[in-house]
């Protein structure tokens, strides 16, 4: 299981770097997000899972006003792609569904050269984070995002762009970096100082994390205000204060009750806090909204091995498995099931015989 909370917390910082990435400007040892890239822990720790795309908020700017999230965008592609008067338009909406595929097609068939430097650097941006997302490719995604920012350095989107890249690849001081940079530019920007604040907990500051996010807690005015809500919570359990974490994800819940990422944090808090049963419960509400998630079905199994539930456990597991394979090396690794080391089924189940 402590492999699955730090996959959770770099779940969560993926999906809000994206979310950032495409709207400004557009799964820790305790911190909320993944890399999507493939990527294997340190000796003797097993791998992390790659977050479904499908599960990013976004809940910004697009091309425009246009609010929503992913979902919504994928709803209203047939009624909002044919009113689109370019290529480019319709590749941002598709970006903005996390159609990826779709976008990366439309933005191989257009001529940087027919564009013009400011909708070239959109163009650039747009293909970093299909690089990025799609095809896990980082050094492609850095190659555009070095084009969008040769065309104008003070481009916030592209340096926003830039440090989500970053902080995949663990480069969290060039992370912060462009992430200041993109500060001085638009100061304006709260989802950017809250998406630095991540990044400073990831390198070890929490501390310094949470009180850079107190001015903004305390303005409830804030267009996604549960967020900073919820962030805190992730940020005071990362610091071991858990019981206060969870009354700032509840809080987070009940202004959002469809927060995907609020659940994921308060089941973190929850295990970390030995209250089992409770995490379960705070999964399945997790479940409800986006079915089928391969962590959550390993959590729910890791559960059942805390409280001693065999049969529950077999079951959960061997589902997390069929939904996703990496759970199978995971938990041959996973302390939460030693005890079942010498169980027949077990052990056929994550191929230890």
């Amino acid at each position: 299981m402590k492999a699955i909370i730090k996959t959770l917390f770099v779940l969560l910082a993926t999906a809000c770097l994206t979310n950032l990435l495409m709207t400004a400007g557009c799964k820790q040892d305790s911190l909320s997000g993944q890399s999507t890239a493939d990527s294997k822990k340190e000796a003797g720790k097993s791998r992390m899972f790659i977050a479904s795309f499908a599960l990013i908020d976004l809940t910004g700017e697009i091309g425009g006003n246009t609010i929503g999230t992913s979902k919504r965008y994928k709803e209203n592609l047939n009624r909002i792609l044919p009113v689109q008067k370019t290529t480019l338009d319709s590749a941002i909406f598709y970006s903005a569904a996390l159609e990826l595929d779709s976008a990366m097609q439309l933005l191989s068939r257009m001529d940087r050269k027919s564009l013009s430097d400011s909708l070239a650097a959109v163009y650039y941006v747009l293909l970093a984070n299909g690089e990025r997302l799609l095809n896990g490719n980082h050094k492609f995604a850095i190659s555009y995002i070095d084009s969008a920012l040769a065309i104008n350095p003070r481009n916030a989107r592209a340096l926003n762009a830039k440090s989500a890249i970053l902080n995949d690849l663990g480069k969290f001081p060039e992370a912060l970096a462009a992430l200041d940079s993109a500060l001085a530019i638009d100061s304006s920007s709260a989802k950017t100082r809250w998406y630095r604040a991540m990044i400073i907990a990831r390198l070890g500051r929490a501390e310094e994390a949470l009180a850079s996010i107190e001015p903004d807690f305390q303005n409830k005015t804030l267009e996604d205000y549960y967020f900073v809500v919820n962030l805190k919570g992730w940020l005071l359990c990362i610091t071991n204060r858990c019981d206060e974490a969870i009354a700032y994800h509840d809080s987070a819940l009940a202004l959002n009750p469809k927060h995907y990422f609020g659940y994921l944090d308060k089941a973190i808090a929850l295990y970390k806090l030995e209250r089992f049963e409770q995490m379960i419960a705070t999964l399945d509400q997790a479940d409800k909204l986006v079915p089928n998630q391969v962590w959550v079905k390993y959590n729910r199994a890791c559960c059942y091995a805390k409280l001693k539930n065999r049969d529950g456990m077999i079951a959960a597991l061997a589902d997390a498995i069929k939904t996703d394979s990496l759970a199978k090396a995971n938990a041959s690794q996973d302390p939460d099931f030693m005890a079942y080391h010498n169980d027949a089924d077990f052990r056929k189940l994550v191929g230890l015989e």
